[in-house]
């Protein structure tokens, strides 16, 4: 079984399964034919093909001793910048927070964002802008939760205190 989020497993059916048995890693065909497979089973789900994915590829990596990453493309990068993470609080929490995980060493700050009036989240952006100091990148996501027609206004408000707004999950 695969775990899915919330811990609830999603069962494997017998023709999947036994299309993942015996393929070697180094079979492409094979590999694709499983996934194919997978996909093609009663209970084909999202969740079940990725599993069987990072799997495929984390069995790979492994045997070749290479990060994932280095074994899907030449060139990978060997780090990722993570953001620090500030949910929605009152300005002068989040911008201890924010305090804080430029303490820690984060070099980036990502803003939780939902719909909420113009001002009162450019006066929790900037409060952060000055906790965190000029050199930390900042970004706001609204997690797709605005309106195009709010949108516009929001982000020429957040440029003035130099927060870019995230709006990537709204768009198909």
């Amino acid at each position: 079984a695969v775990s899915k989020p919330g811990g609830l497993s999603e069962p494997i059916d017998d023709a999947s399964l036994a299309g993942l048995v015996g393929v070697g890693l180094e079979d492409a065909a094979g590999l694709d034919q499983a996934i194919r497979a997978v996909d093609a089973g009663p209970n084909a789900t999202s969740a079940l093909r990725a599993a069987v994915v990072s799997a495929i590829a984390d069995l790979r990596a492994r045997f070749a001793d290479v990060s994932i990453a280095s074994d899907m493309t030449e060139g990978a990068r060997q780090s990722v910048r993570l953001n620090g993470l500030l949910g929605i609080d009152r300005p002068e929490a989040t911008a201890a927070e924010a305090k804080r995980l430029v303490a820690l060493g984060f070099g980036c700050l990502k803003l939780k964002a939902g719909p909420e009036p113009v001002a009162k989240l450019v006066d929790r952006v900037a409060a952060v802008r000055e906790a965190a100091g000029p050199a930390v990148e900042l970004r706001v996501d609204f997690n797709g939760t605005l309106d195009m027609s709010i949108a516009a206004a929001m982000i020429e408000a957040l440029a003035r205190v130099q927060a870019p707004a995230m709006m990537a999950s709204r768009r198909g």
